[in-house]
């Protein structure tokens, strides 16, 4: 006897039929057909809002706006069309604040007298050693950020392409 009662504190279906109606689980989730309670505005399992007082209350709105661009984003930005528009958006800028990335890394290590590239026409404009460092981190940080956008996205779409072709098989 003692056994079966450890069994049915382990089993959580075991104590549903002792809950109010209300918190048993009746109501499934649009999304993705998990077993919910009535109460519950959110699925949760997958998060998706399933009431319409999910959509009112602040924070469950930020959670359904949340739910809804997880699910978009793998299917959009992995389409090769997309991919092909990101590299040809942000390959530019991402080869743009790297050679001006390099440019000020230069002039600050010349004003230390370790100058890479020699005599140049060209320049980063800066009026103090700061402002010339401010720059170097901005343009390291866009050339970064573009760089791992492009690189993220790039791997979705292979993966994407990947599964498919063994999903056909």
């Amino acid at each position: 006897m003692n056994h079966q009662q450890n069994m049915d504190e382990l089993d959580p279906q075991a104590d549903v039929e002792h809950l109010p109606e209300s918190m048993q689980p009746n109501v499934i989730c649009p999304h993705c057909a998990h077993k919910m309670t009535e109460l519950d505005q959110l699925c949760p399992n997958c998060g998706g809002p399933v009431t319409a007082t999910a959509m009112i209350d602040p924070m469950s709105r930020i959670y359904g706006m949340g739910f809804c661009a997880r699910r978009l984003t793998p299917e959009i930005t992995s389409k090769p069309i997309v991919v092909l528009g990101a590299w040809l958006i942000l390959g530019p800028i991402m080869l743009f604040s790297g050679l001006i990335s390099l440019i000020a890394l230069d002039q600050y290590m010349a004003t230390h007298g370790w100058g890479f590239l020699g005599a140049t026409t060209f320049g980063v404009i800066a009026q103090t050693t700061m402002e010339l460092v401010l720059k170097l981190l901005l343009s390291t940080l866009i050339f970064i950020g573009s760089l791992v956008v492009l690189f993220k996205m790039t791997k979705a779409a292979i993966g994407r392409r990947q599964s498919m072709s063994e999903n056909t098989e």
